[in-house]
């Protein structure tokens, strides 16, 4: 109990105005103002306002913090089809390998534009004709399926995340903290088509996604993703109202996609798993969790970044040891990883894309391209 006593004199000192916060209460009765991140069978892991998180074990806490923690676990259940319609089944003929892993299947099997970029890579994403884009610098440059430069145009922000857009469009959002956010729709000669108002102009945007006329922004400063529609904010997807703060973020990085039905999935690298929402914001589920095998997520956060392959199947990224994985089906069952130890440097985000065919596209930083990762059988 020495951690939970030395907080609790200066949990109401700076703490006791936070909205989103609860009161956690030990058996001698001293109390601790701090927001619920995650929870084992043994101890929960708790957020003060400093962004500083602590694991308190359960049997030191109060019979109605275990309670709490208990309801917590239940509304938060592993996704399954069955239960949550949360996706598909698996592809139809695939076999999940008996082993952990199926590295092989997946190689580099080349990049698009090498040098294209100068200074940094920002984001990729693949549009309903499969066509690749790619954001980095000033700039942003499509190619088409077969991996040939289709066209690029100038932006007069700094390009980071970006997402196919309706028709023949895309939107692409800055990455800087030092100037106002920018999150703008363009045609793919470059002309402007709309641009968004974002809750606070200051936050960089770290994910974009977009579902039918619906565009998904994700900021790590507040932990949460805000839903638009025609201009204008429908909700906010991973945090509370009220609430400072939602999801848990890591190293200045959120992203997430959007599946084709409908369902947002977040990579939390904070909590070291996928938590899955639908679009009015209530959280469907999570999956994955901490630590060293193949299947879980390791480091200090981790995923960083995810995409939808469809019925099911996700592919994730994570960085320091950077690698690119794909699960699958109801459970998450891991099926393929593959190590990319040259494509970033400590704590890039390691965008990732997937287009209709399997292939993965991921944004190199050392090499300031993407490289595609695709069948080698």
């Amino acid at each position: 109990m020495k951690m939970f006593i030395s907080l609790v004199g200066v949990s109401f000192l700076a703490w006791s105005a936070m909205a989103d916060a609860r009161s956690w209460t030990n058996k001698d009765g001293r109390a601790l103002e701090a927001d619920f991140v995650s929870a084992t069978d043994e101890a929960v892991t708790v957020r003060l306002a400093n962004g500083r998180e602590f694991v308190l074990p359960l049997m030191d806490l109060s019979q109605g913090d275990r309670d709490f923690v208990a309801q917590q676990k239940a509304a938060a259940p592993v996704v399954r089809a069955a239960d949550a319609k949360f996706s598909g089944a698996p592809v139809k003929g695939h076999v999940v390998p008996k082993a952990a892993t199926d590295v092989a299947k997946y190689a580099h099997v080349r990049s698009l534009g090498d040098g294209m970029f100068k200074s940094h890579i920002g984001g990729v994403c693949v549009d309903a004709k499969d066509r690749v884009i790619a954001a980095g610098d000033k700039l942003v440059v499509v190619f088409d399926g077969e991996g040939k430069e289709a066209g690029r145009f100038e932006t007069d922000f700094e390009a980071g995340a970006v997402a196919p857009g309706a028709g023949d469009s895309v939107w692409v959002a800055s990455m800087s903290y030092k100037v106002p956010a920018s999150v703008v729709q363009f045609d793919m000669q470059g002309k402007e088509l709309s641009r968004l108002t974002l809750e606070s102009d200051k936050a960089a945007v770290t994910g974009l996604a977009t579902f039918g006329d619906e565009v998904f922004v994700g900021t790590s400063s507040s932990g949460s993703i805000g839903r638009y529609k025609d201009g204008k904010l429908v909700n906010v997807i991973g945090r509370a109202a009220g609430a400072r703060r939602g999801l848990s973020t890591c190293c200045g990085i959120l992203d997430f996609c959007v599946d084709e039905q409908g369902y947002v999935s977040v990579a939390e690298l904070g909590g070291h798993r996928v938590s899955v929402f639908d679009r009015d914001g209530n959280r469907i589920g999570t999956w994955g969790k901490e630590g060293r095998n193949a299947e879980q997520f390791t480091g200090c956060c981790n995923p960083v970044s995810i995409a939808s392959l469809g019925k099911g199947r996700f592919v994730t990224s994570e960085k320091d040891v950077p690698r690119v994985k794909i699960y699958t089906g109801d459970e998450k069952v891991l099926e393929m990883c593959v190590d990319v130890n040259d494509i970033a440097k400590g704590c890039g985000q390691l965008d990732v894309a997937a287009d209709s065919k399997g292939n993965i596209y991921a944004a190199h930083e050392g090499k300031k391209c993407v490289i595609v990762l695709g069948s080698s059988k």
